[in-house]
Order: structure tokens, then C-alpha cells, then sequence
């Protein structure tokens, strides 16, 4: 599931990027809607499935990306193990992964997160983290990554679910 992304450093403002990650679930409802089980699970030898990634925008929304935010923000240049995407694809709770529920619980992980960038100071924008399977990061890279994430994740979206 890991997406092949540019981070283009320093192109964007905080509140461009809170923007940018508000319309996100709006986004991604309107690739989804009506979208059929067999839309949801079509696999492909080198894709996740629309299910999945749709799973992967929940759960990573709070079990790696809001996450290491608020351990940057608490301690002082935490060092963030890499997460284990096969482990997690293969281990993962696949009970509440119908589309109502995984855009739901998106949604409710990215306002939780959205409130907490929202209240900021400029200067937590500069704190850093040591993120292993990349190096040290400030918290603005992280964001900037988060949403060329986000922007990927689409992407993968409207190539699983043509319509």
C-alpha cells in the first residue's frame, strides 16, 4: 500500500494544507458513492483493493499519521518505528470495513486530527521527529506528506472505481 509520493518542501502554508486535508472525506465520499462490493474488492496483482485503501485511510489516519503529530508535539524529537503494512493488512480488524462504516470512522479520525492542527502554534510547525524510513522531519514536512498521501490515495481510488 505504500504510495510513491513528492514532497515538494515548503510549498505550503499550514492552513493550506488544513484546507487541503478538510476536503479529503469530501473527496473520497464522491469517488465511493454507490460503489458496488465488486467495486470495493476488484483485485489486482499490484494493487490493494478499494476496500483496502479506504481501510488504510482509517486506520492510518490515527495508528500512524495522527499519531506521530501528537508525539511530536509531547516529546522531544521522538524517533517513530516504521509501520508494518503487511502486518496490518494481513491482521487487521476486517469486520467494520463496509463502506458506510470505513467513510464514517475516516471521517471521525480526520476531524480529531484537523482539530489538532488547527490549534497550532507556529512554532510546533517546526518541531521534529526522527521517522526511520526517511530521516529527521518537522512536523510541516509530515503534514505536507500526510496530504500528498491523501492525494495519492485518490488517485488510487478513481483508477479502482472508474466511473
Amino acid at each position: 500500500m505504500t504510495a510513491v509520493i513528492e514532497v515538494v518542501r515548503g510549498m505550503s502554508h499550514p492552513d493550506e494544507l488544513i484546507e487541503d486535508l478538510g476536503r479529503t472525506f469530501a473527496r473520497v465520499s464522491s469517488v465511493t458513492r454507490g460503489a458496488s462490493n465488486y467495486e470495493l474488492d476488484v483485485t489486482s496483482e499490484y494493487s490493494p483493493t478499494a476496500r483496502e485503501v479506504l481501510a488504510y485511510l482509517r486506520d492510518g489516519e490515527f495508528m500512524v499519521l495522527r499519531l506521530g503529530m501528537e508525539r511530536v508535539l509531547v516529546e522531544d524529537s521522538p524517533t517513530l518505528a516504521p509501520f508494518d503494512e503487511r502486518l496490518w493488512s494481513k491482521n487487521r480488524r476486517k469486520n467494520r470495513d463496509t463502506l458506510s462504516d470505513l467513510l464514517e470512522e475516516f471521517q471521525m479520525q480526520r476531524l480529531a486530527s484537523l482539530s489538532i492542527m488547527q490549534n497550532l502554534a507556529p512554532s510546533d510547525w517546526l518541531r521534529e521527529m526522527t521517522q526511520l524510513e526517511i530521516s529527521v522531519v518537522d512536523l510541516l514536512w509530515w503534514v505536507e506528506h500526510w496530504a500528498a498521501l491523501d492525494r495519492e490515495y485518490i488517485v488510487q481510488l478513481h483508477r479502482l472505481i472508474p466511473r
